[in-house]
């Protein structure tokens, strides 16, 4: 496959799952991800998360900055226990530093809109948005539209790249989950917040490639009319980018609606993890499919990688293994012939006759689920999904009966969530 834009975990990079690792858990993420041959990967330092409040601490120091044990949490939009700012911050660099050394190259999502609580207290003037028209549930969110929001997010974006550096690429969404009531305002709004993201990021960064993801074209008003295609074709060239998110999970994914999204230049994005999952789940086989689609259709044409995008870390293993095989080449890749691979590479030539079948009937029972049931086809495991079951392990639903019968489970572990730590295939 094209060899292009590789980001390395998008949605739960040192995000989702990651809080409270120390710098040798963080060095081991971006081993591994050196070892899959990944050359973006992606840091969450938007002024709403904990990653970057030392930041915010130091470029306003009219705000009380947080003290160490407190609750940090930008408001009530994400509450987490973290690192104090400063270690937090002094951990993001030693990231930063050793990503770049081994080859890695950082793109930040840096979204200088959504605000903590703590700025908002400080500047209760400036303009933001009504909280409850933005999908963010409880956010603080400057409305770009309005020229006085703008120097203070330039503000927040100069002192994050004073601070951690830049490789040019910034993620910041334009309202992914937000509904506006699909009409002329919605689309006014959006297309004047799209636009202005150059005007915002070109001062601090004239360097800057904004981008963005498909995750917004699920709402109302990119379903209807022309919109999606008059919004990509306004915002198509070199400084912009997106990735098609969860393209695995949709039974027709929206670079397939688009024609390749009008011919931007974009990348498949594979999210599986949503909201952290980290049962085993998926279907390998469409996996396959859908990379050779993008390859080789029309349709793929302006594809030129693949967009990693979990939301957490070392669950899942074979699937994701899989994924770091279809991006590079998934020619004369079959399913066969990577489970061969794959069983040789994880467990070795000694095992491989005793765990080959035990690669099969994994997949069988949990990485095969058909397409079609359930909001996000292939996503979801529920007690009355006529695909929940371990048949062919021997048993039924697991969740039958569970107070009259115990279910014996093989005694070997495949996810990497079972407690060892993870040995990475090579």
């Amino acid at each position: 496959m094209r060899r292009g834009w590789q980001f390395g975990s998008g949605g739960g990079s040192w995000h989702h799952g990651s809080y409270y690792w120390d710098a040798k858990r963080n060095h081991d993420l971006i081993d591994c991800l050196v070892k899959k041959r990944l050359n973006w990967t992606f840091v969450d330092l938007s002024p709403r998360g904990t990653h970057s409040w030392a930041v915010i601490d130091k470029t306003f120091p009219e705000v009380l900055p947080l003290k160490d044990g407190a609750l940090y949490g930008p408001g009530q939009y994400q509450i987490t226990w973290d690192w104090p700012p400063k270690y937090r911050q002094e951990l993001v660099q030693g990231i930063l530093r050793y990503g770049r050394m081994r080859g890695l190259r950082f793109q930040y999502a840096l979204d200088a809109r959504i605000l903590p609580e703590r700025l908002l207290r400080a500047y209760p003037d400036f303009p933001y948005m009504p909280m409850e028209k933005v999908g963010y549930g409880i956010s603080t969110l400057l409305d770009p539209r309005d020229d006085r929001s703008i120097p203070l997010m330039q503000k927040i974006i100069k002192a994050t790249i004073d601070t951690f550096g830049t490789d040019h690429v910034y993620h910041a969404g334009t309202f992914g989950e937000s509904d506006f009531g699909a009409g002329k305002e919605d689309e006014t709004l959006r297309f004047a917040t799209a636009l202005k993201q150059y005007e915002i990021f070109k001062p601090p960064d004239p360097e800057v490639i904004w981008m963005t993801d498909s995750w917004g074209f699920h709402t109302p008003v990119f379903k209807q009319g022309d919109f999606l295609s008059r919004y990509i074709n306004v915002l198509k060239g070199d400084r912009f980018y997106l990735y098609d998110t969860g393209a695995e999970l949709f039974e027709t994914p929206v670079y397939k609606k688009s024609g390749g999204f009008y011919g931007q230049k974009y990348s498949l994005g594979i999210l599986h993890s949503d909201g952290g999952s980290d049962h085993l789940h998926g279907n390998l086989q469409h996996l396959i499919d859908l990379t050779r689609d993008v390859l080789y259709s029309p349709d793929g044409k302006s594809c030129d990688g693949i967009t990693y995008c979990p939301e957490i870390h070392f669950y899942n293993l074979l699937y994701w293994d899989l994924v770091a095989q279809l991006a590079w080449d998934p020619r004369g890749l079959t399913l066969e012939k990577y489970l061969a691979g794959y069983t040789r590479r994880r467990y070795g030539p000694a095992a491989y006759d005793t765990m080959r079948p035990a690669i099969d009937l994994l997949v069988q029972a949990v990485y095969n689920k058909p397409f079609g049931s359930g909001v996000i086809p292939g996503q979801w495991h529920t007690p009355d999904d006529p695909y929940y079951s371990f048949a062919y392990l021997g048993f039924g639903n697991p969740v039958a009966g569970l107070a009259t019968r115990s279910i014996r489970v093989p005694m070997f572990c495949l996810s990497g969530g079972c407690g060892a730590r993870p040995r990475f295939p090579s």
